[in-house]
């Protein structure tokens, strides 16, 4: 939404200043096809679009990658942020605020903070983490709690690397609103 955003606002205005602030180290990734990913048969570079340098270049935009906004000044026009690789904290000002946070992943307090071998399926961060233990760990059995179709998709690519699975589902039905 956000990234999208900017570029629409950049064709309507040449001369405004855009800046993106994600938490993450990538800027436009390929939701899809991260389970093609996890379970080898495409590269990281292949699901990974536009970098932040290729979209400050098109279309002139001020890229923070990660870096997380931790605090709004709404009196001063300013966003707190900090780099998190540094630990370095600073101020952007702003006239216009956009917040774009995407959807956030739903956690079930039974399972937080039980294990290596507990995934969030979100970002490709998050599998690049998957497909790592998968690489060290060899696992024999997954268990995907819901039913989104890229956990189905996920689901079918991790039992052809041989790892049998179970889906648990509440609703009654696979992928419920279709």
């Amino acid at each position: 939404g956000g990234l999208t955003l900017a570029k629409y606002l950049r064709k309507r205005d040449k001369n405004i200043e855009i800046i993106i602030v994600e938490k993450q180290e990538y800027i436009s990734y390929s939701q899809c096809a991260m389970p093609y990913y996890i379970s080898g048969e495409v590269a990281e570079e292949d699901i990974v679009f536009n970098s932040a340098e290729d979209l400050k270049e098109k279309y002139d935009l001020e890229i923070y990658l990660k870096t997380e906004v931790i605090e709004i000044h709404t009196q001063k026009n300013q966003i707190q942020v900090v780099e998190t690789s540094k630990g370095t904290m600073f101020n952007i000002s702003y006239d216009y605020l956009v917040l774009s946070v995407g959807s956030i992943a739903k956690r079930l307090k039974e399972f937080e903070n039980l294990g290596d071998n507990i995934f969030v399926h979100k970002n490709l961060r998050n599998a690049k983490r998957l497909k790592r233990f998968i690489e060290r760990n060899e696992p024999r059995n997954v268990l995907i709690v819901g039913s989104r179709s890229n956990f189905i998709r996920t689901f079918r690519k991790l039992n052809k690397l041989g790892i049998d699975g179970f889906i648990l589902e509440k609703e009654d039905a696979l992928i419920p609103r279709f």
